[in-house]
């Protein structure tokens, strides 16, 4: 049979995910919840319910406590990724191109690495006071590492050839920045920035928690939960405080991910 006589099939269609997947999404929640509340009893000591939970939330949202802490800590969270942001970016940038600078911030980088955030509110209280501006020097040291070592691994990994072939060319260094560099260590910066902002959200707490309650400012959520501790034990509203931490470190992270989308249309 000749060539022109070979049946040609059908290109295969490739089916969509139905909507109704969708519905999925919120049956792990549901769960958790069902399971919650058949675990729990009510009236027990210093055991939050589901119950308690909704109702220390519609005292939260009415009286604005909720509202206001989570304006403040996500204040502070995003002052706090965008320093980690923009020093962990040059400083990768410059340890993955640069092999002097990387000789001498890498041994660096690795021993600090691995001192836990909390380790450094004596140090936040010392230079900067209770507050806000040592919860964002926390939070920014937190989200720093991930960000850095990312883009490290992105820049040292950059196809020499295409290198080379800008030299070739004459290419200036601007263009060669702004044409071959930045866009090829866009993957390990989106990674590096989705993990420093979940560090930096789940330092928040620790970081509120640790440098206290200004009399002069306004409480983020882990200085409204040690208020919850302390004043009125009850540990309903407290879970309050970590779900909407949850959600709003679920959206944010959402946010990163279609940055991606914008940033890498190759990989759509």
């Amino acid at each position: 049979m000749s060539a022109a006589a070979e049946p040609v099939s059908a290109p295969r269609r490739v089916r969509a995910p139905g909507r109704w997947r969708i519905l999925l999404y919120p049956v792990a929640p549901l769960l958790a919840l069902l399971l919650w509340h058949q675990g729990t009893t009510e009236g027990a000591p210093n055991v939050p319910t589901p119950g308690g939970v909704l109702e220390s939330a519609q005292l939260l949202m009415t009286d604005g406590q909720l509202f206001d802490g989570v304006r403040i800590s996500l204040i502070r969270v995003l002052t706090g990724f965008a320093v980690a942001l923009l020093l962990g970016t040059t400083v990768g940038l410059l340890m993955g191109r640069i092999r002097v600078i990387r000789q001498v911030v890498d041994p660096l980088v690795e021993m600090v690495r691995p001192i836990a955030p909390i380790a450094l509110v004596p140090l936040a209280i010392l230079w900067f006071g209770t507050g806000g501006i040592s919860a964002v020097a926390i939070i920014a040291y937190s989200a720093f590492f991930p960000i850095v070592l990312n883009v490290f691994s992105a820049g040292r990994d950059i196809d020499a050839s295409l290198m080379n072939a800008a030299r070739t060319f004459g290419v200036s260094r601007a263009t060669v920045l702004t044409q071959v560099i930045l866009p090829a260590i866009i993957p390990g910066l989106i990674v590096g920035a989705r993990l420093g902002m979940g560090l930096a959200w789940a330092s928040v707490i620790a970081a509120e928690l640790s440098v206290g309650i200004d009399a002069s400012a306004n409480p983020g959520i882990g200085q409204l939960m040690l208020i919850f501790y302390q004043y009125e034990v009850n540990p309903n509203p407290i879970v309050v405080c970590m779900i909407a931490v949850g959600v709003l470190g679920l959206a944010l992270d959402f946010i990163l991910r279609q940055v991606s989308v914008f940033a890498m249309p190759w990989q759509r």
